[in-house]
């Protein structure tokens, strides 16, 4: 599950992103009300947590835009304000819980867990898929009724499978899921993390009796299809880069010969009574050049056929 966190203070944002990521969220931070506004745009949260003292503007505007724009996400607001009024105004603005500084950590992420469960939220209590039960909160999985471990985001990707059983998860989703905006994905992160889980699974007994492991090996196959492709459509374009910078090259290298025979010939312009341009070459170089011109495209001669190509010589 993917949090929002809106708070400028950068010690207190770096304690709720670790203690929240501990216990299975992914967390992104937004510091400025035009940052929290971006991200609200961009990204579909499960929660959020704002603050009201945003240096950029008020929190209450954050929230104003946030339903304005027909967003449902849980927001619950953290705040050092404490008066009655501004507890009234921000839950009458849209917000569905007030917190106020100083806080317990406990407290926080049992509101935020309290807010995922209300219908329409993303945290169940518990989800089951086979023999499989995860308990949302608690993040404890058990098979046939055995604790099994998990890292937390193997954990993670097992979540999003059972919430959305028997359908197909997209792997933007589980990318959305597992990472946040900060947080750079390692090279082929999601089959890896696919695979390890079907392993941990099959060793320690899931079910397959309800498809969880064909789903997991299906998931699997697809990335690794849609991986293949987009080496094969990389390594095209490099060829083609690659062709296309020699060609470049030699087009040039022909440009600046031409130039130079150019440059090499205007020495034999003049112009006659008419002011009309005139080549007069030597007729060394008059020799030279008709040979050349044989040479490439040879003479027809009636009674022999074309003349074969000869070398020639400009020193004569």
């Amino acid at each position: 599950m993917r949090l929002l966190v809106i708070e400028d203070e950068d010690r207190l944002s770096g304690i709720l992103k670790s203690k929240l990521g501990d216990i299975g969220f992914t967390v992104d931070i937004a510091g400025s009300a035009a940052d929290a506004n971006a991200a609200l745009e961009l990204i579909n949260y499960d929660a959020t947590i704002l603050d009201l003292g945003l240096p950029d503007g008020d929190g209450l505007a954050v929230l104003t835009a946030a339903r304005q724009s027909a967003k449902n996400l849980p927001i619950l607001i953290l705040t050092a304000r404490d008066a009655v009024e501004d507890r009234v105004a921000g839950l009458n603005a849209g917000a569905d819980d007030y917190l106020t500084k100083p806080f317990a950590m406990a407290e926080l992420t049992a509101r935020i867990k309290a807010l995922l469960r209300r219908p329409g939220g993303v945290l169940g209590m518990t989800l089951e898929a086979g023999n499989l039960s995860l308990d949302t909160v608690g993040r404890e999985l058990t098979i046939g009724g055995i604790p099994a471990r998990l890292s937390r985001r193997e954990l993670a990707i097992l979540e999003q499978m059972m919430r959305r059983f028997g359908r197909i998860v997209p792997k933007a989703v589980l990318e959305e899921k597992l990472y946040g905006i900060d947080e750079e994905p390692d090279s082929n992160p999601i089959p890896v993390h696919i695979h390890h889980l079907r392993r941990q699974l099959g060793a320690a007994g899931a079910s397959r009796d309800k498809g969880m492991s064909r789903r997991i090996k299906s998931l699997q196959l697809r990335l690794t299809l849609e991986l293949a492709a987009l080496f094969f459509i990389a390594s095209c374009l490099a060829v083609g880069g690659l062709i296309y910078s020699a060609s470049l090259t030699a087009g040039s290298l022909a440009d600046r010969e031409l130039g130079l025979r150019a440059e090499d010939l205007a020495h034999y312009v003049s112009l006659d009574e008419n002011r009309k341009p005139r080549l007069e070459l030597p007729p060394s170089l008059k020799q030279a050049y008709s040979a050349a011109a044989q040479q490439s495209v040879g003479l027809r001669d009636p009674r022999q056929g074309w003349a074969p190509r000869r070398d020639f010589d400009t020193r004569d």
